[in-house]
């Protein structure tokens, strides 16, 4: 089975993008969103290697931009268990919107 760090390796390079491609989008969208901490490359590079767990949050963000369907990578880490983090998990997808 795939991890997510695959799945968006190879969505990566069918889109022929760089990680830092990827990390000027993601802190295009955390602008956006009003987020006053950016993004940097080894934070992708980080995640993609296995150093640091994935979370909603960055998940949904690498979603975003890469203009990937709702839930798509998201529905990889498993739906949350608690009330809490099920309110958190619906914050996340309506703060960060795939543009149409």
């Amino acid at each position: 089975m795939l991890s997510i760090s695959d799945y968006i390796r190879i969505i990566l390079k069918k889109k022929n993008m760089t990680n830092m491609d990827l990390v000027r989008k993601i802190n295009k969208i955390e602008e956006e969103a009003g987020v006053e901490e950016r993004t940097k490359k080894q934070n992708i590079t980080s995640y993609l290697n296995g150093y640091q767990s994935w979370g909603y949050e960055f998940v949904r963000k690498v979603e975003v931009a890469l203009e990937l369907r709702d839930g798509f990578l998201m529905r990889m880490l498993g739906k949350p268990k608690t009330r809490e983090s099920r309110k958190r998990y619906e914050e996340i997808m309506n703060k960060y919107r795939v543009k149409k």
